[in-house]
């Protein structure tokens, strides 16, 4: 037969040979790969990379100039990568080696070829699944060993990846009955009357990656945030507020609509971004306020720009908005302090009363600060620390500018982090949320602690009462509820911290349990997993049926 000529033979098997060697490599070089970006992006994320990834990059083509810039700072990682890879064909093509002399055509029986197939198949399925347990092995697997917070390390980035992208985003969940769903927690938030609420300004600033640990009050005695800890002193300061979710795609709709990301794909860029939902601007538009919402990145990022439009905001402030584009920090956008100082030139132009929002960027990695100011931001021996001192800096100097202005002292400032920066790693999975927040308000500079358990959703229904909203709306917060509770969510499982309490679960099981040593109340392992329950059966619902707006 013509293909069993030795030489054909021998060149179809050196073919095959080669395509297999192209197919084996990609495929685990792609999967190694995503293992090498993790030694870089885990100390930020503080998780292992997902399919999220993909919607990253799908919300602008800024995103491939961060792309870069990783690559510049992490020359060391591809270079590494490119080394192990060498090593890898090397190794394999040194012991490996077919042996065409010695092959012999024989043809198997119907019987051997049976019991090949069906091995290999049992051999897969209990490969693929992980073992014979019940249930396939998932990202959750790992966390129910004896140290949830050593999970990470258990798993690894190629598995993380695959699971985030064949998993649905949103399930309905029916853990129990909407009645007693809603009697265990009660989305609907009804605003106490606030007959003496003022028609004042409200600024919302969201300060990028500001770890609770970063300022002194959190424990930083290298003073990166001089500025924000000595405006404390004449705030109403949260000491225990969490942020809802670990990204910034993330934080912004959980501060300005009360909308927590409780899902693997960021709510902006997955298939219910369409739904209604609302904000703060939406909220005070019928009292007569103008919106604005402000980020020095290119417009579309993170559908920023997208989001802030459908959820009322009347004008949307990105980088193209900015009058010297030479000072795009070629990365993320425009260096924070000349872009707050544009923000301080808008907001006197701007029609009042206001409500406005703005968004920092400079303490993001690769942490870069402007070259002629690189001296002076450079003492605290941590490039993240050292941009908090920058962005400390421009804050200070944006409120310099405006505390002249007839509006100042008729305005509301809310200052608040998207979500943690690259401390807070050290205590357990409950730090890794743990964020600034503070209102300080120039007409009542008196400072003032809270000490019960707050979080980003809380801020909507506390400015709800304070700009005398008398409508109800739908809000995810422990504002105003019999128990105070932090919810969040990281590598397919829930954390829920309520009083003294901590939880995580997938929420079905209950994968770790204990009782934290502040002053609060405890809470039993059975009623926190009910409650953690009915909060996901709800929020999934409202998500698949599209209704988290109050009508």
């Amino acid at each position: 037969m013509y293909w069993t000529h030795p030489v054909r033979l021998e060149n179809t098997i050196r073919w095959t040979v080669k395509i297999e060697n192209i197919y084996f490599y990609a495929i685990n070089a792609s999967a190694l790969i995503l293992n090498f970006i993790d030694i870089y992006n885990f100390k930020y994320m503080l998780k292992r990379i997902g399919f999220n990834i993909m919607f990253f990059f799908r919300t602008g083509d800024g995103a491939f100039n961060i792309l870069l810039s990783g690559i510049v700072q992490y020359w060391w990682g591809l270079i590494l990568f490119g080394v192990f890879i060498w090593g890898w064909m090397y190794v394999n093509k040194k012991f490996s080696s077919y042996h065409i002399k010695t092959l012999t055509l024989k043809k198997p029986s119907l019987l051997y070829i049976a019991t090949l197939v069906t091995f290999i198949i049992g051999i897969s399925v209990v490969a693929v699944r992980g073992g014979f347990q019940l249930r396939p092995l998932s990202v959750v697997s790992a966390i129910e060993g004896d140290n949830p917070n050593n999970a990470q390390l258990v798993m690894n980035s190629p598995f993380c990846f695959l699971q985030a992208m064949m998993l649905p985003t949103v399930k309905n969940k029916k853990y129990m009955s909407d009645a007693e769903a809603k009697n265990t927690f009660n989305p609907i938030f009804t605003p106490r009357q606030n007959t003496n609420a003022e028609k004042k300004n409200l600024c919302i600033i969201i300060v990028e990656s500001l770890s609770w640990e970063a300022l002194e009050m959190g424990g930083n005695k290298k003073k990166s945030a001089h500025f924000l800890d000595s405006l404390a002193n004449y705030s109403t300061v949260f000491k225990r507020m969490y942020a809802n979710g670990k990204q910034s795609i993330d934080g912004i709709p959980a501060i300005l609509s009360g909308f927590p990301g409780l899902m693997d794909e960021p709510y902006l860029t997955s298939t219910y971004a369409s739904n209604q939902l609302t904000s703060i601007a939406s909220l005070l538009k019928p009292q007569g306020y103008h919106s604005s919402f402000f980020h020095g990145g290119k417009t579309g990022t993170m559908n920023f720009d997208k989001y802030t439009q459908a959820v009322g905001f009347d004008k949307y402030y990105g980088k193209e908005d900015f009058p010297d584009q030479g000072q795009f920090d070629g990365n993320w956008g425009i260096w924070d302090k000349p872009f707050l100082q544009f923000y301080a030139d808008k907001l006197d132009k701007m029609p009042k009363p206001f409500v406005s929002s703005v968004f920092t960027l400079s303490s993001h990695p690769p942490y870069a600060i402007p070259k002629n100011e690189m001296n002076i931001y450079n003492d605290l021996e941590n490039p993240f620390l050292n941009t908090i001192h920058y962005t400390d800096d421009a804050l200070q100097l944006f409120f310099d500018k405006i505390k002249n202005t007839d509006w100042y002292h008729n305005t509301r400032f809310v200052i608040v982090a998207d979500h943690i920066g690259e401390l807070g790693g050290d205590k357990g999975r409950k730090e890794l949320y743990h964020i600034p927040c503070m209102i300080f308000d120039p007409q009542n500079p008196v400072g003032y602690h809270i000490y019960s358990l707050a979080q980003q959703t809380d801020i909507l229904p506390v400015l709800c009462e304070r700009y005398g909203i008398n409508h109800n709306i739908l809000s995810w917060s422990n504002y105003n509820k019999e128990n105070s509770f932090s919810i969040n969510y990281m590598s397919s499982s829930y954390q829920l911290i309520m009083g003294n309490s901590v939880l995580i679960s997938d929420g079905e099981t209950v994968l770790n349990y204990y009782n934290d040593t502040t002053d609060l109340l405890n809470h039993t392992q059975a009623e926190m997993l009910k409650f953690m329950q009915a909060y996901i059966q709800q929020y999934n619902m409202g998500i698949l049926e599209n209704k988290l707006v109050w009508k």
